[in-house]
């Protein structure tokens, strides 16, 4: 009698009950919170059991989304070319700031155009069921839309590659002028000086961004080096990222930045 209750009453929660996702005490504060909630601040079983109680969101709209029939994008870099790559960033540059802001605040993101319907856009989502994404997907240029489920942890690997985050020190170096000159041959040079003019110069926010860099892409090496030692018009940061389905090279070419 209670298990046809709750079937009645929320779907979600008679699935996420009966596959032992949550137990009934759980269940029921969530449905009491739920009940509680009016107008557009309303929210799903789904998103409370999620925000409010802790559950692993993965888990619990990965269950969600098999419910809705909702399609789940299995996420691989690797096999995400640098077309689809472009392609989508031009779609979130023309769609605007606000709209772009909207994307990124619940989390969808254009994934690729379908590949039998050309002017439907596949839209990979954390949560298909939030109810703001129909009104920003219908901003977008695609005709069509429809809307799939991307796990939280491959939806952070999609807009890694979608909007990158910028790195503080790399852009001072890429807006820096600064050039160091150090005559390692000159004797009067001290060990102080030579210090004082590394600690003041762009050098100093190269290697802090290749540490910040390789620390969040968990790079196995970081590679400094010249893209052409005799004329050195550029260096490159490379780094070598170990992502469990290979080896990735991470790449940024920066302007020169000293002279030996």
């Amino acid at each position: 009698m209670v298990d046809e209750k709750i079937e009645m009453t929320d779907k979600i929660g008679y699935l996420l009950l009966k596959k032992g996702i949550i137990d009934l005490e759980i269940l029921e504060k969530a449905l009491q919170t739920k009940d509680k909630e009016v107008g557009t601040t309303k929210r799903n079983l789904g998103q409370i059991l999620v925000q409010e109680f802790g559950f692993d969101h993965d888990i619990v709209f990965r269950e969600i989304a098999i419910l809705y029939a909702f399609k789940e994008i299995n996420f691989d870099p690797t096999q995400y070319s640098e077309d689809n790559i472009t392609e989508m960033r031009l779609i979130l540059e023309n769609a605007g700031d606000e709209i772009k802001n909207q994307l990124l605040e619940h989390k969808v993101l254009p994934y690729k155009y379908d590949d039998r319907i050309k002017d439907k856009l596949i839209l990979a989502a954390i949560d298909p069921t939030d109810r703001a994404l129909t009104k920003i997907a219908y901003s977008l240029t695609g005709k069509k839309y429809e809307l799939n489920f991307i796990k939280k942890k491959e939806y952070d690997k999609l807009l890694e590659l979608l909007v990158p985050q910028q790195n503080e020190f790399l852009q001072m170096v890429e807006s820096s002028e600064e050039v160091m000159n150090v005559d390692i041959e000159d004797a009067n040079v001290s060990e102080e000086q030579l210090d004082s003019e590394i600690n003041k110069s762009a050098l100093v926010n190269l290697i802090e961004g290749a540490l910040v860099e390789g620390v969040e892409e968990e790079a196995l090496v970081i590679f400094i080096f010249s893209q052409n030692p005799a004329e050195k018009r550029k260096y490159i940061l490379e780094l070598m990222v170990n992502y469990s389905f290979g080896i990735l090279k991470k790449i940024l070419y920066l302007k020169p930045l000293w002279q030996l």
